[in-house]
């Protein structure tokens, strides 16, 4: 089937829409989740963040992506929302199982097209990286037992890695890394907060760096840094 621009420019709009029907139906069904801070400005600047860096250093094609700590599948929308990004399949991992569902229905557009996008339940650390093995809710509430391998890992919470050096430890060298920390101990959960981008960049020892960078606001500084151990 052929489809001109007018039709590409209503399935986006689709889309668009279908987010905001998830986010909608979500927070009525799951009230005690922190909606004002999963959608608050520095949570969506940060993830816009990524997009800007990778046109910045010319990637454009990111195969299967892996995002962990992937929360309410945000960061997944709008990676495969980019139409400058190849992206072949997202998979999101969050510990929080209420997260599973959520994600999904946000995602719905990209969740129907042959689970382009889909959500998962798990805790990063007990993950393999080199062939990741997971499971993986059905819409008739059945498992599906799914291995794949991830060209990208991404991960914008490493102010929430306990062990940081254990997990890193444990991904391929040939994986490529978008990896965000931020100055702040004051929240729950920052267990390992960084004071600066040197000291991120020191824990973090990456072999290549295809990018490194700050983004300030009145909560915290955020650090990122992209490339391969």
């Amino acid at each position: 089937m052929r489809f001109d621009a007018e039709s590409v420019k209503k399935l986006e709009q689709w889309q668009i829409y279908s987010m905001l029907e998830g986010i909608v139906k979500s927070s009525r069904e799951q009230p005690q989740l922190n909606w004002e801070y999963a959608l608050s400005s520095g949570q969506i600047t940060s993830k816009l963040w990524i997009l800007e860096a990778l046109k910045e250093i010319g990637v454009t094609s990111l195969g299967k992506v892996m995002v962990l700590g992937g929360w309410i599948g945000l960061l997944g929308h709008i990676l495969l929302s980019e139409r400058s990004l190849s992206i072949e399949k997202l998979r999101s991992f969050d510990i929080d199982p209420l997260c599973e569902e959520i994600a999904d229905s946000i995602n719905l557009s990209f969740v129907a097209r042959e689970w382009k996008f889909k959500a998962s339940c798990a805790d990063w650390h007990q993950l393999d990286y080199t062939e990741t093995k997971f499971s993986a809710f059905r819409r008739d509430g059945s498992l599906a037992q799914l291995t794949e391998r991830f060209d990208t890992i991404i991960n914008t919470c490493c102010e929430h890695i306990v062990d940081f050096d254990k997990w890193i430890s444990k991904i391929p060298c040939d994986r490529l890394l978008i990896l965000q920390s931020n100055s702040s101990s004051l929240y729950e959960g920052h267990v390992n907060s960084h004071s600066s981008l040197a000291e991120f960049k020191a824990q973090v020892r990456l072999e290549r760096v295809l990018f490194e960078g700050d983004l300030g606001s009145h909560v915290y500084d955020r650090w990122m840094l992209i490339g391969y151990r």
